[in-house]
């Protein structure tokens, strides 16, 4: 007996001694890998916001270089009459009002004659001149990739920095729609502390400091509270070693730093964060000795309490493990043994009680397991990503800049029916009538945006309009078949919906004339894989054909409901097969 105590003494002992060193450097590594995808997750969520902002910057700019008085008047050069210059310049200061991202803009024609706007009206007052540009040798890069943009800091140095920071440069040759020869460029600023979000509003509430350098190791851009290390020692050691991205722990002066790097590979930019490790780990360091102080009065009442156990529960138990092994089938099933001793009664019966809740909790769980895949499938449902929306929106601005008016009637319309069904008032299920309405709204905003690409067409027998059937199926797969069928077409093409009734099911068949899909394509298609992502362009906010087909599966508790008959270079059609009863 005095053994026995002895070894749990022992043991005990030994057990805390290394559970305490195991557990202070498990809770290192931990902690430093938490920390450290904390400040990279923050600095991905800016990097988003960054290609965010520069992708609209793309889009003014391509309004800028369409645009009809500047393509009629930038040929002529000297040439230019008076009144079409001013309108030229009272037009940048209406679309500088109507962009509030932009600081200043500046084009040039070829002969070196100024257009421009800027809302420091100090900063307009500069000379900049298409010489100066072309001096710095922006001119000749921007010639060079013949459209595309050239982004430098402050125009390459040749503007004053703002009082409150660098500006961002956006530099394009502007060529005719008609010849496609350059006629002009277009320089468009930015200021750089405004191309990325304020880090409060990145859910990043800690003492941090982030700057966004350029590839040449200029400053775009900074947030947050300033440190000297990041100076002295931070970014001229990223600068001279070209590290990649991650995180990495910086001692300075008695200070530990979290410092992590994130790169912009589409403009190679690099943000830089910085941030004290101790103000990220302090709530840490209060858990952590809350709990090792829990475990040393855990391991005491364990040493107190190894004595009393030795004698109840030992000798009983091992009746009890004998005949438990006796149970060599795999499954849980109740033992049987005769009890010397109400304990060993109570233990055998509370053991055989579990054994049946255990069962009953393994059922409930694969139903909740069921019930949580198909809340997920419903989340997916509903989650209609924004690209959609702001894609419209762009079309219907564009559209009204241009005066159409009934076509942006149209479009508005369109797009009011299209979100207005498939919200439908949070239904899971809405008649088949407001499904094919959700699918010609669909198609009437895309041939707005891409000029009558395609035709749809609808063969359904009217008494089957009011059948109830799960909701956002048939969009999904119109969507597929427009991007992934006629669009890689190339030209116009059809996408044909139609309505059977065969035999207790509702048969739905999406059937287009694009470019088809091969054997090996339509596997990987139909292949299982919850980890693929959605077969439809997520800029168009599309569900995936595969979601969709899970979504069906799940619902209606039946497979093989969707079947897909695909010819390389002739089409596909997509068969759905809805129970009637």
């Amino acid at each position: 007996m005095h053994k026995l105590i002895i070894y749990y003494f022992v043991l005990v002992v030994l057990t805390i001694t290394i559970t305490g060193f195991t557990f202070k450097e498990i809770n290192s590594r931990i902690l430093f890998s938490k920390v450290a995808e904390m400040s990279e997750q923050s600095n991905t969520i800016i990097r988003e916001n960054v290609l965010l902002t520069m992708d609209t910057v793309n889009n003014f700019s391509k309004m800028l270089l369409s645009n009809e008085l500047l393509q009629e008047n930038l040929p002529l050069g000297s040439e230019v009459k008076l009144s079409d210059s001013r309108k030229i310049n009272l037009y940048l200061l209406e679309f500088l009002d109507s962009a509030p991202l932009f600081s200043s803009i500046y084009i040039f024609d070829l002969e070196g004659n100024r257009y421009s706007s800027d809302t420091q009206r100090a900063q307009a007052q500069l000379s900049l001149s298409l010489n100066d540009v072309k001096g710095s040798g922006l001119f000749d890069r921007a010639l060079r990739l013949n459209g595309s943009p050239v982004i430098s800091v402050n125009v390459d140095q040749l503007l004053k920095p703002r009082s409150d920071g660098n500006l961002v440069s956006y530099v394009r040759i502007i060529n005719s729609t008609d010849t496609m020869q350059p006629i002009g460029l277009l320089i468009v600023n930015i200021p750089g502390n405004d191309i990325q979000p304020s880090y409060e509003r990145v859910g990043n509430t800690t003492s941090s400091f982030v700057e966004i350098l350029d590839k040449e190791g200029k400053l775009l851009s900074t947030a947050g509270e300033q440190y000297p290390v990041l100076e002295e020692r931070v970014r001229p050691d990223y600068l001279s070693e070209h590290r990649t991205e991650g995180s990495s722990l910086l001692k300075h002066e008695n200070v530990n730093y979290m410092v992590s790097s994130t790169k912009i590979n589409k403009y190679d930019w690099v943000i830089l964060s910085i941030t004290p490790f101790s103000e990220m780990a302090k709530e840490n360091d209060y858990f952590t000795m809350i709990l090792l102080a829990l475990l040393i009065i855990n391991f005491l009442f364990l040493l107190g309490g190894s004595f009393v156990i030795s004698r109840i529960i030992t000798v009983p138990i091992g009746s009890l493990v004998r005949s438990m092994r006796k149970i060599n089938t795999g499954h849980l099933v109740p033992v049987q043994f005769k009890t010397g001793s109400y304990e060993m009664t109570v233990l055998r019966d509370g053991y055989n009680l579990m054994v049946e809740r255990i069962e009953s909790l393994i059922s409930r769980i694969i139903d909740e397991q069921n019930k949580l895949r198909r809340a997920e499938l419903d989340i997916i449902q509903a989650q209609i990503k924004p690209h959609f929306l702001y894609n419209a929106f762009d079309a219907i601005s564009s559209l009204s800049f241009a005066g159409k008016s009934e076509t942006v009637y149209a479009m508005v319309k369109a797009l009011g029916t299209y979100y207005r069904n498939s919200l439908s008032n949070g239904k899971e299920v809405i008649s088949l009538s407001k499904e094919l309405d959700i699918v010609s709204s669909y198609i009437a905003i895309q041939n707005i945006r891409y000029r009558d690409l395609v035709d749809l067409e609808l063969e359904i027998d009217n008494r089957y309009l009011g059948l109830p059937i799960l909701k956002l199926i048939l969009q999904p797969l119109v969507e597929n078949a427009l991007y992934h069928g006629i669009k890689p077409k190339g030209k116009h093409g059809k996408i044909k919906v139609s309505v059977t009734e065969e035999k207790q099911w509702l048969v739905i068949r999406v059937a287009d004339n694009g470019v088809g899909m091969s054997s090996l394509q339509l596997e990987t298609v139909l292949a299982d894989n919850s980890n693929e992502r959605s077969d439809v362009d997520e800029d168009e906010g599309g569900f995936g054909l595969r979601s969709t087909i899970e979504r069906i599966h799940l619902y209606y508790e039946r497979t093989h409901l969707v079947t897909i008959d695909s010819e390389e270079g002739t089409g596909t059609e997509i068969t759905i097969r809805i129970p009637l009863t």
